[in-house]
């Protein structure tokens, strides 16, 4: 039985055929998504009829090769929104999770500002996230000052594509929680707070908290199942296998974050997301990540060109760092010392380096201190998360998976084992609901088997 999943993230569409059967990936590829439509100062926005017409030739050109596709899989970008009429035409623009529109100015303050002096605390505690520019509750809510709105269906990125495909406004939890206004614990729409910020006039989508498919999409005499929106990060999480025991995913990217699957809910500074049948995901995110260390290659890199007057590419820039040997030796013993310089850990937007000297101010240190931070504030992390003993370690994203050392620094300060994964886990982690979803398996538990 095979499914077509979908990813639809900021750079890039990407698509690939599921064999429910065997929990095999097949036929995947990418399409870059469309460029925004606004991007300017604290707007982010992106058409989404350019989005739908991208993921409507994908899902025709599948289907005209494909006879056995039973069913579609959605992974999108979370956070952003975009508001339409009942029949799915879009009222505005997709507003994306890098949108900032609640940090203008509003009289002597900011939208945020106002917002966070309704006294949200307390209808908030069973939201899982706090407020903050990317949740759509903020964004929304200077939205809805500019005009009104009553009426109109409120979407999620991927509950519009349902809309559009099955005529029904479906949104995954996984997928609503994002958007600050669901209460992650009862599984439902906060109506309080909903009614308290004054969007209580809108449509909002059904709240589908299992695997279950949401509706049909008929094109020509074919009907195909849509199943509901995953949240990209959970889907990820599923992908990497991390759903055992006490063991952390830590992805690194341009940013990073760390996540731990728990069953029972507590707030803490990150985000308490849900997760897949019953669980909960700890996650906190803006943590040490590409960036950081895209500062000090570049500033390497211009150093050798302009001192020794030879080009030095990022590319190369990059490989050299990125081929710094597993542990540091110690000039004299030959065994892993630590550098005494110290860095903050997040370099690329306010770096500090501290405790030069004239014996220790080298590349080779520099680099040293970085990953030592690195390890240091994810470490800091996991303890403000509460996560209780680490039994190991599963990276994935593409900053982890090409800097060796940058990973056994994490795994050292930590003191566990560590692995990695391919890198396709949102399609293993596509492929492992796929499986649910067919009856090939009675649980996501059970599917591991087939692809760990």
């Amino acid at each position: 039985m095979k499914y077509l999943a979908l990813d639809i993230g900021s750079s890039y569409i990407k698509h690939a055929l599921l064999d429910a059967d065997h929990g095999r990936i097949e036929a995947a590829g990418r399409i870059p998504g469309p460029p925004p439509v606004v991007k300017s100062g604290t707007r982010f926005e992106i058409d989404p009829e350019a989005i739908w017409n991208i993921v409507e030739k994908i899902l025709l050109e599948h289907v005209f090769r494909e006879s056995d596709i039973s069913g579609i899989l959605f992974s999108t970008q979370m956070h952003g929104f975009l508001l339409a009429d009942k029949d799915g035409s879009a009222i505005t623009n997709y507003i994306s999770w890098q949108d900032r529109r609640c940090m203008e100015r509003a009289g002597d303050g900011t939208w945020m500002e106002c917002l966070e002096k309704i006294g949200l605390q307390e209808l908030m505690e069973s939201s899982g996230v706090w407020l903050r520019p990317p949740v759509s509750l903020c964004n929304l809510y200077r939205l809805t000052r500019e005009r009104d709105f009553s009426g109109m269906h409120f979407c999620t990125l991927g509950s519009w594509l349902i809309l559009r495909l099955t005529g029904r406004n479906a949104c995954h939890i996984t997928n609503g929680a994002p958007t600050g206004l669901v209460d992650v614990v009862r599984e439902e729409w906060n109506g309080a707070l909903i009614r308290a910020v004054g969007l209580d006039g809108m449509v909002f989508p059904d709240l589908i908290t299992g695997l279950e498919s949401c509706g049909v999409w008929k094109t020509g005499n074919r009907k195909i199942s849509v199943f509901p929106d995953f949240g990209d990060h959970q889907v990820c999480v599923l992908g990497t296998g991390a759903d055992r025991e006490s063991e952390v995913c830590v992805n690194i990217g341009t940013a990073g974050l760390v996540s731990m699957i728990t069953g029972e809910y507590h707030r803490h500074p990150g985000d308490t997301r849900p997760f897949f049948e019953g669980k909960y995901l700890n996650t906190i995110r803006g943590l040490f990540g590409g960036r950081d260390l895209e500062v000090l290659v570049d500033f390497l890199a211009d150093a050798v060109e302009w001192m020794a007057g030879s080009r030095c590419t990022r590319e190369d820039a990059w490989k050299r760092v990125c081929a710094l040997p597993e542990k540091r030796p110690d000039q004299n013993t030959g065994n892993s010392a630590p550098t005494t310089l110290r860095i903050t850990p997040t370099f690329a937007e306010n770096g500090i380096i501290r405790g030069i000297t004239r014996e220790n101010f080298h590349c080779r240190n520099l680099l040293e201190a970085v990953y030592t931070a690195a390890a240091e504030e994810y470490e800091k992390a996991l303890f403000e998360m509460h996560t209780g003993e680490v039994k190991g370690i599963v990276f994935s994203g593409g900053a982890a998976r090409k800097n060796l050392r940058l990973k056994t620094a994490i795994a050292e300060q930590l003191k566990a084992p560590w692995r990695e994964t391919e890198s396709d886990e949102v399609f293993r982690g596509l492929c492992r609901i796929a499986m649910v979803c067919s009856g090939r398996c009675k649980s996501l538990k059970e599917t591991g088997q087939y692809l760990l």
